[in-house]
């Protein structure tokens, strides 16, 4: 099979590039590590048969949709994280924490965690026009 010429469509489209994109992070550690999209909308929606007027339920509808969406991009968003601080990997791949440190340094890893749970919308957004064009 021959390459396409320059400026021309492979034919995958914008998203499954993106996805495709990917070196640093595996998408099946991607969708486990955002998993607590899943629950918090699962339990959103065990809550729905307490809610009484349907406006209600279009909110809680539209709040768990935002939920999975977060779940979709949080891979993209991992792969962003790693490919912006690739260098600081790189640079302090010989360095060993031993001691105190190791607390403080599983609780930084703990704190980005959260940070990109948070984010994962915006920041996830960022990383599909960014893995996408880039593919």
């Amino acid at each position: 099979m021959t390459p396409p010429a320059a400026g021309r469509r492979t034919g995958r489209g914008f998203l499954s590039r993106a996805y495709a994109n990917r070196r640093y992070a595996r998408l099946s550690s991607g969708l486990i590590l955002g998993l607590p999209y899943v629950a918090a909308a699962a339990w959103l929606c065990s809550r729905a048969h307490l809610l009484d007027s349907w406006i209600d339920r279009v909110g809680l509808g539209a709040i768990v949709l935002i939920m999975l969406a977060g779940y979709a991009l949080f891979p993209l968003v991992r792969e962003l994280y790693f490919r912006m601080t690739s260098g600081l990997r790189d640079g302090l791949a010989g360095l060993t924490v031993s001691g105190l440190l190791v607390p403080v340094v599983y609780l930084i890893r703990m704190t980005v965690y959260v940070f990109l749970l948070v984010l994962a919308i915006p920041l996830g957004l960022i990383a599909l026009l960014y893995l996408g064009l880039s593919a």
